[in-house]
């Protein structure tokens, strides 16, 4: 029949394999005994199994081949700005995690600039980054790169420093400077016409395009309005006012 091969003998329902001796006395049926053909098999031994000592590989058939020991190697799970780290012993075949030492790496906790404005002067001004994790204790430069969006920042105007974490810890901090124009001063403030203040200050020639001036009625400077001046030295306030309730502010 299809799909069986031949097995044994059955002689008076006893199985009998080929060639064993068989005492009749009487009338005996004898039939042909067959089994399923098992089809032929290659093992591929593709997955991957493991318990707490060792790992092997299977095949589908759930032949085993290959077993040996696991091999443990220190893995970190990361620490993140509100999560402490902890070491994983983790074998590097399998990838069987044993042992764990629970927050072992501490979270981080601070990532603040040294200084986050300056005054223009022509050269070349960036912050230090101050970076300690939640025991108050510096991370070493190993575990993070901080990256300035430009390495030369002379102009006046907004920079980003960008602190991104690797090895033990995991995160990223964007943070702000700025490079400010010089001040300046208010030179003179006269009173050209009646009901009328006139301010004139002195005048930055690098890195300066405007001016904002700020003043108000009050001394305390409640309800002050500011004006910005592009490019100017002087302005003319058309409103009754004396000049020590004035003040004047650079702009960038």
């Amino acid at each position: 029949p299809g799909g069986k091969e031949f097995k044994c003998w059955s002689v008076g329902g006893a199985e009998k394999a080929v060639g064993a001796p068989v005492e009749i006395t009487a009338d005996t049926v004898v039939t042909a005994v067959w089994k399923d053909v098992i089809p032929s098999h290659v093992h591929d031994f593709e997955i991957l199994r493991s318990d707490e000592k060792s790992h092997w590989y299977e095949c589908a058939c759930e032949a085993t081949k290959y077993s040996e020991y696991h091999t443990f190697v220190t893995v970190p799970a990361r620490a993140t700005f509100d999560t402490p780290g902890s070491l994983v012993q983790q074998c590097s075949v399998c990838g069987y995690e044993g042992d764990v030492e629970y927050g072992v790496i501490p979270a981080i906790k601070t990532v603040k600039l040294a200084k986050t404005a300056y005054v223009y002067n022509g050269k070349v001004q960036k912050p230090n980054v101050k970076i300690l994790d939640a025991n108050g204790k510096a991370i070493s430069k190993d575990y993070y790169k901080i990256t300035y969006s430009a390495d030369k920042s002379k102009k006046v105007g907004a920079y980003k420093v960008t602190v991104a974490f690797k090895g033990y810890y995991y995160g990223k901090k964007t943070l702000t400077y700025k490079i400010n124009p010089k001040a300046t001063s208010i030179s003179a403030a006269s009173s050209p016409e009646k009901s009328q203040l006139k301010v004139t200050w002195k005048k930055q020639t690098n890195q300066t395009t405007g001016y904002q001036l700020q003043y108000s009625l009050k001394s305390n400077f409640k309800k002050a309005k500011t004006v910005t001046v592009s490019n100017d030295i002087n302005y003319s306030f058309n409103r009754s006012l004396t000049a020590k309730k004035e003040k004047k502010r650079n702009s960038f």
